[in-house]
């Protein structure tokens, strides 16, 4: 890897020194790209205000892609391969590196900085500060995929070609975890602390938690006709809700990583547009629409769509990303970006103002027409269920705010209102925003209503046979606007569609995305682990409290000297063998539907001790028996049994049994054997041989074979 770093000192005002030129810029906010100025903008959180602009070398026309961790602010040329980093409280570019290839990807968080590879399966740190190589290179092996950094300074990469996730800690790659298929589609997203993996191949979300369970939640089957080349999942998130886009089914899913219950809504866009990957500010989802110009806006507490937010009002590129408890949305090839806040209040910030400190936008290019120069006051916080009915997605006109026009169920745009006196009768659209979650016996699935027309009702099709709807139609006044249905099979998905009447007929809204009538059970109850044979355990549980709407079968798993598992149980018992005598083993015992399995499992852990059981001496009639320090004639002797005077001599404990050394008694020489038994004599742990303990075997005159039950072997 070649690593050229070159200083950069230089004003942001021709003419000027720091003093006079550098402004003091707020901590809370965050850096946008302006890739044909070849610079970056800052726009302070609070107020959404650009406040400053710092000019890269060379980058003109580049592709800009930044990276912020805290006070780290790094710039990639995705057209060069340099990167560059920012002092913010010089507002001047102090370092630029080049690192050998253009097919790089930073990525900071926590302190830290990692270049990776990903055809070269290469990841090398870097000094987020001097941007010089920390330590050597860490090669995976195979292609890298997504890759991020948690809180706790955890570098988690997926390996498609392999399907597992690789944690790197201090610069040393740990345990994979197995995530999918070898060659699955997969994304990463850090929830926090914890690593989602989403495979779309799959069809699974598969959520790694800090306590090391893993949560798996099976996914609507649409899910796995998502495009190349990556899932549109968030590289971070925060909260419980993991959003998912599906563009070639026009659907959202957004996936509770506590509970594992999806939910899936089917947006009123056409499925042409391009849309990427969700992000996640409160309770709400926000979706670019490249084709628009705008964020698509979905309130996951009401299940409905709102108003949507416009950046440019045009087809273009967006950058949105979420920094300092806000959403960023910038245009990078112009001088559009807006910011959100967690209520849903937005401001429109000027990145090419005249008056920021640093570098002044190419003459001849201004602001576009409708939209402050300036950094003007917020706009309307939309209102809980405030959407476009039927037209979610589609953002008004630039300069303006509020709902937009309906529009029609391909997501086309309506013509506007005829300036006459007399008012064009609004024609009978279809309800808005099927969404579908999943429950445990049912999926309920809630709708906007109608934006056209004056419907009498609605009603859900898509029923099947055997079925029950409740209830069997929402009045035009809703309250709620929500169906459940029941009688379903946990096996299957369904797809539904909303039908608006009218008294000329009905108008259809799209098809849910298909979803199951069940959830993910509870975890089996009262978990017991039993030490009942020689290595072998024995465990029992209860059901589990609720089976989450199917039929419920169970996994087992454990660990220790030996490690195993069981799958597709249907008993609440389980006998597990071939284990070591004498280790202490962990056991986890999940409860599994079609929806997925219990979180967390029931565990345990249980030592596999054998039993002990108290025997007789004899057979030492002419000599003093030694008690030995291991299985063998030869061993030291640790403590010395008398000779024997009568038929049986002391009680000594027999802990178990093992073979070892041939002992032939010196009087008789049928009696010969390599057994041993492992005993406690007056307090003194050692082995004795079996000819001269009045074993089961060894009153049987078997002298090769061990006395189980009840004596168990040694190891």
């Amino acid at each position: 890897m070649l690593v050229i770093v070159a200083l950069a000192v230089a004003s942001v005002a021709a003419g000027a020194g720091l003093s006079q030129a550098v402004p003091r810029i707020q901590d809370v906010g965050a850096w946008l790209a302006n890739s044909v100025l070849g610079s970056v903008t800052h726009a302070e959180g609070p107020s959404g205000k650009a406040d400053a602009t710092v000019r890269l070398a060379s980058a003109r026309g580049g592709q800009l892609r930044i990276v912020q961790s805290g006070s780290t602010i790094l710039v990639e040329d995705q057209r060069t391969g340099a990167v560059s980093r920012i002092d913010p409280a010089q507002l001047t570019v102090t370092q630029t590196a080049s690192y050998g290839s253009r097919g790089i990807e930073i990525v900071a968080g926590d302190g830290l900085a990692y270049i990776v590879e990903p055809a070269a399966g290469v990841v090398q740190r870097i000094d987020p500060a001097t941007l010089s190589v920390v330590g050597a290179p860490v090669r995976l092996g195979a292609r890298i995929g997504p890759a991020g950094i948690s809180p706790q300074g955890t570098l988690w990469a997926v390996l498609p070609g392999r399907g597992t996730l690789v944690p790197l800690r201090n610069g040393t790659p740990g345990a994979r975890i197995s995530v999918g298929r070898p060659g699955d589609l997969m994304g990463l997203t850090l929830d926090g602390s914890r690593p989602v993996v989403t495979d779309v191949t799959a069809a699974k979300m598969t959520v790694i938690r800090p306590s090391s369970s893993i949560l798996t939640v099976s996914l609507p089957s649409d899910v796995s006709a998502a495009r190349p080349p990556a899932p549109l999942v968030p590289p971070t998130t925060s909260g419980r809700e993991m959003p998912l886009m599906v563009p070639d089914r026009n659907q959202l899913v957004v996936v509770n990583t506590v509970s594992g219950h999806p939910t899936a809504v089917t947006l009123g866009v056409a499925v042409r547009d391009t849309l990427e990957a969700p992000q996640v500010l409160g309770q709400r989802v926000y979706i670019p629409d490249e084709t628009s110009g705008s964020l698509i806006v979905y309130d996951v507490a009401t299940g409905r769509l709102m108003s949507p937010v416009t950046v440019t009002g045009r087809r273009g590129p967006l950058d949105v990303s979420v920094n300092d408890g806000m959403l960023w949305a910038n245009d990078p090839d112009g001088p559009r970006a807006v910011a959100v806040n967690a209520a849903g209040g937005v401001r429109d910030i000027g990145k090419y103002h005249p008056g920021l400190p640093g570098t002044t936008p190419a003459p001849g290019r201004s602001q576009a027409p409708g939209r402050s120069q300036g950094n003007g006051p917020s706009l309307p916080v939309p209102t809980q269920g405030g959407g476009s009915p039927g037209l979610p997605g589609h953002s008004p006109a630039p300069g303006r705010s509020g709902p937009t026009a309906p529009a029609s169920p391909t997501g086309s745009p309506s013509p506007p209102a005829s300036p006459s006196p007399t008012a064009t009768p609004v024609p009978p659209q279809a309800p808005g925003a099927p969404t579908a979650t999943s429950a445990a016996g049912s999926i309920q699935v809630s709708f906007t209503p109608s934006g056209g027309g004056t419907p009498t009702g609605y009603t859900l099709t898509g029923v099947p046979a055997g079925a029950t709807v409740t209830p069997l139609s929402v009045p035009a006044s809703g309250q709620p606007f929500a169906f459940t249905v029941t009688g379903l099979s946990c096996t299957q998905q369904y797809s539904f569609a909303v039908a608006a009447r009218y008294s000329g007929g009905t108008v259809a809204s799209p098809q849910t995305a298909p979803m199951r009538p069940c959830v993910a059970p509870s975890p089996p109850q009262s978990l017991r682990v039993t030490a009942t044979a020689n290595h072998a355990m024995s465990l029992a549980w209860a059901a589990p409290a609720s089976d989450g709407g199917g039929t419920v079968n169970y996994d087992v798993t454990w660990s220790g000297s030996v490690s195993g598992s069981a799958t597709g149980l249907l008993a609440t018992t389980d006998q597990v063998t071939g284990l070591v005598n004498g280790s202490t083993y962990s056991y986890s015992v999940a409860a599994v539907n079609p929806a997925g399995a219990s979180q967390p499992p029931a565990s345990g852990s249980q030592a596999l001790n054998p039993p002990s059981r108290a025997y007789n001496i004899y057979r030492n009639t002419a000599l003093p028996l030694n008690v030995r320090s291991a299985p063998s004639g030869s061993a030291a002797s640790v403590a010395v049994i008398p000779v024997t005077t009568g038929t049986y001599g002391p009680q000594v404990t027999v802990l178990c049994q093992t073979t070892g050394s041939t002992v032939t008694d010196p009087d008789d020489s049928s009696l010969t054997g390599d057994l041993w038994d492992r005993a406690i004599y007056n307090g003194v742990t050692g082995y004795i041989s079996d000819l001269y303990i009045n074993t089961p075997q060894s009153a049987a005159q078997h002298y090769d074979s061990f006395s189980d039950p009840p004596l168990w072997q040694c190891e």
